[in-house]
């Protein structure tokens, strides 16, 4: 048998494995593994520092920014180090719940690997995502919680709207564990982080409800289009992967046995529920946005991540539970199959993340604005790696990059672009995001004349990026 302090040595040096090889990837990586939302969640966190209102962004997850921003001041890097840093106490805080359960510690060992096999969540943890404080937090919530720390508990549930707008659905089912739990007291506290945001919104725009009147996600925002009500579950393998779905299915087994065997306290009920409650329900109300087209969803299957390593961990507990697991072999096994894991990852080709053809024509176009004079001038654009590998913070001042989002073109040509300004267009987000298809600027080729063209010789590739010069 593997005893206790062999087993504590090997789970925590499959963390230690995970720290490094997100380390290694990120450090290979050509450009940030979001592209888009990454970096711009990267603008606000470094910009909370001279502009205070940014603490309050809706979008921008004001918890995030609040405890990535003193690392955001350090570059793309230290947001990464901040969610390196998310994941390892997201790790540690599962092992002290299943230490509290008393689940053997080699059965540990595969927590630390399957977060890291999950293709989303590494990818959200190089990108300076925010999903996974959002996790971090669940994992922590349902440690105090069985600690019966309830006050600390309803706490960290209040704060989760403030890192991700599914934290709403966390509320909800906190309510319901503090009702189960018999701790009617405690429930107004699930209201604090609320009360103390909306203080501050308050001083600081005079806005009470600053959360609701100012959330930028609208039930009939459909500009990304529709999909099928199914993506989510014949896409598991973007956000679980397949050791992810193995596990779940040897859980449920194990689930199964203990109702059977009317062992009912080794269920852990509150846990599942509210585990399963969570990414179920995150599955679930995403499947339906993308499925009707609303709430500006555009089928991002690392939404699906939110929950997912809780809801692992209740698996790889209840696998824990499973009486194979005390014969010699079976701990060996677990050993063996973490070292699988390890070597997959080792080999992984997916990861250090590389350009897309779009992402590697924006990056071309960037370095060529390096070598024009843009001094005085003002660089238009949507695709957030332009001002992102010309060193800009676009949502500062003193910036020479601007997002653009046309509302009335012919009224902007005559009151927004100056002689000499620089206007840089993409095929992915000007016709959606910047809500300009490239046939509104051919349209005024006397003001718009492109300079540098970078596309395909492929008649089937549309993936093209134009740098225009504003004549006026």
């Amino acid at each position: 048998m593997i005893n206790n302090r062999t087993a504590n040595s090997f789970r925590y040096g499959a963390l230690v494995f995970g720290i490094i090889w997100y380390c290694v990837k990120y450090a290979k990586g050509l450009i940030p593994a979001d592209a888009g939302d990454g970096i711009m969640h990267y603008f606000y966190s470094a910009g909370s520092w001279s502009n205070a209102d940014f603490f309050l962004n809706h979008w921008g997850k004001p918890f995030f920014i609040l405890l990535s921003s003193p690392f955001a001041q350090f570059g793309f890097a230290g947001v990464v180090v901040f969610n390196i840093l998310v994941y390892a106490l997201t790790v540690i805080a599962g092992f002290k719940i299943l230490d509290h359960f008393k689940i053997d510690k080699v059965v540990h060992i595969v927590f630390p690997l399957l977060l890291v096999l999950a293709r989303d969540y590494s990818r959200t943890i190089l990108g300076g995502m925010t999903e996974p404080l959002f996790n971090l937090a669940s994992v922590f919530a349902i440690l105090l919680f069985i600690k019966e720390r309830y006050i600390f508990f309803a706490v960290v549930i209040s704060l989760m709207p403030f890192m991700r707008s599914e934290g709403q659905l966390a509320v909800l089912l906190g309510f319901f564990l503090l009702l189960f739990a018999k701790q009617w007291k405690k429930i107004p506290l699930l209201a604090a982080g609320f009360v103390a945001y909306s203080i501050v919104g308050y001083f600081l725009f005079k806005d009470f409800l600053w959360y609701f009147t100012r959330s930028p996600y609208k039930m009939e925002n459909d500009i990304y289009g529709v999909g099928t009500w199914d993506h989510y579950l014949l896409s598991y393998r973007n956000y679980l992967d397949n050791a992810g779905l193995f596990t779940i299915i040897l859980g449920t087994a194990v689930f199964v046995y203990l109702l059977v065997k009317k062992r009912y306290e080794d269920i852990q009920f509150k846990w599942w529920f509210f585990s399963g409650g969570l990414f179920v329900g995150v599955v679930a109300a995403h499947s339906y946005f993308w499925a009707t087209g609303q709430n500006a969803s555009l089928g991002l299957t690392r939404i699906a991540t939110q929950g997912m390593p809780l809801f692992l961990l209740l698996n790889i507990y209840y696998i824990g539970k499973a009486p194979v697991l005390k014969v010699k072999w079976a701990q060996y096994g677990m050993v063996a199959i973490a070292l699988i894991f390890a070597i997959v990852l080792a080999t992984n080709k997916k990861f250090p993340i590389k350009p897309t053809p779009l992402e590697d024509k924006v990056l071309r176009a960037a370095k060529q604005m390096k070598t024009y004079d843009t001094e005085g001038r003002r660089i238009f654009y949507y695709y957030p790696m332009i001002a992102f590998e010309l060193g800009e913070n676009p949502l500062l001042e003193n910036t020479r990059t601007y997002f653009f989002r046309s509302k009335n073109f012919q009224e902007e040509m005559k009151t927004t672009f100056s002689d000499g300004d620089y206007f840089v267009w993409d095929s992915q987000f000007g016709p959606r995001e910047m809500n300009l298809p490239q046939d509104s600027l051919l349209s005024y080729p006397e003001m718009f004349v492109p300079i540098k063209t970078y596309e395909d010789n492929n008649p089937y590739d549309s993936r093209i990026v134009v740098i225009y010069r504003i004549k006026k």
